[in-house]
């Protein structure tokens, strides 16, 4: 005799039903999506009563976006194929999509709907897991930054580094996030070199040295996020020790992100002779000059930007300069 299926099981179960559900006729964008959102999504996905047909549609989406995520590429793509989000199928019908699904994986169309099915099981089994452990760590699962714009102001007698990010919720209940941030170089003498505030869409609760150069701050955000929600908060760093400064502006994402835009603004009276942009090598090398840098050109207003996609983690982007 078998067990009884667990109350998890049960709701995975009942998530794979939804999500398959979702997936018939154009998908996504099936003109009556509000009648075959089941409950789990809508309570995942804090669909309310109110919402229309397009704010349910972008809310679904948001959530599909991020459990997809989560997945290998061939599942992902599996995934997003069936619910008519990938861009070369957008519009057509659920056998038209797991046709292109076969041809793009390279096998026989039964093995493309096995896919299909197995991706909706590993996202349900995410979603009810996230659904019933709320926010209660800050491991990197827990959201994911979409993009960083940072201005960097060194034109100030005590330079400013501004930063807008974008995040992605990936869980329920999330209120509070963990900012990693390096700073100059800590001695004896300078206790507080650096100094965070927040120009909107956070506070700080804890402001924690891990190492002499090294902070993380642990912040409360304006908001208790759902999965697959975006939020948008500014953070601003001055550097109070001005003499204890690195040459570069660098971002080394630890969590998954999407977009770097690295705008630095220089004085004018005090321009580097060379500015490089780095495009995703060790952290260790890359204060050094590598063959693989680019050199930027300095506008007439004392200004270098460089923009760069899909970062990956553990590896270091942005912009070194140096007056030899």
């Amino acid at each position: 005799m078998s067990p009884a299926p667990s109350e998890a099981d049960s709701e995975i179960d009942e998530t794979v039903r939804e999500l398959s559900e979702l997936r018939r006729g154009r998908g996504i964008f099936a003109t009556d999506i509000e009648q075959r959102t089941g409950r789990i999504l809508r309570e995942s996905c804090a669909i309310q009563a109110t919402d229309t047909e397009r704010q349910i549609r972008e809310k679904l989406i948001q959530a599909i976006t991020s459990l997809a995520t989560m997945l290998p590429d061939d599942l992902q793509l599996a995934a997003l194929t069936a619910f008519g989000m990938e861009e070369s199928t957008s519009g057509e019908f659920l056998d038209q999509r797991l046709k292109w699904l076969a041809e793009a994986l390279g096998r026989d169309p039964r093995t493309a709907r096995r896919r299909v099915d197995l991706a909706f099981r590993r996202m349900a089994e995410e979603l009810i897991e996230k659904k019933r452990s709320p926010s209660d760590d800050y491991s990197a699962e827990q959201w994911h930054t979409e993009s960083v714009r940072g201005i960097f102001r060194l034109d100030l007698e005590f330079p400013v580094l501004t930063e807008i990010r974008r995040i992605v919720s990936s869980v329920n209940g999330l209120n509070e996030i963990q900012l990693p941030a390096t700073a100059p170089r800590r001695t004896p003498s300078q206790k507080d070199h650096v100094r965070a505030d927040f120009v909107y869409g956070g506070r700080i609760l804890e402001h924690r040295q891990a190492s002499p150069s090294h902070m993380i701050l642990t912040v409360q955000l304006a908001k208790t996020l759902h999965i697959g929600e975006r939020y948008e908060y500014c953070i601003q760093y001055t550097v109070l020790s001005p003499e204890l400064m690195h040459s570069y502006y660098f971002l080394t994402p630890l969590r998954k992100t999407s977009h770097f835009s690295a705008r630095v603004k220089f004085a004018r009276d005090r321009l580097p002779r060379q500015v490089w942009a780095v495009h995703g090598i060790p952290p260790r090398a890359a204060e050094e000059i590598n063959s693989e840098d680019v050199p930027v050109t300095i506008d007439r207003i004392g200004e270098v930007t460089a923009e760069f996609e899909t970062l990956r983690q553990g590896l270091t982007y942005g912009l070194r300069w140096s007056d030899s």
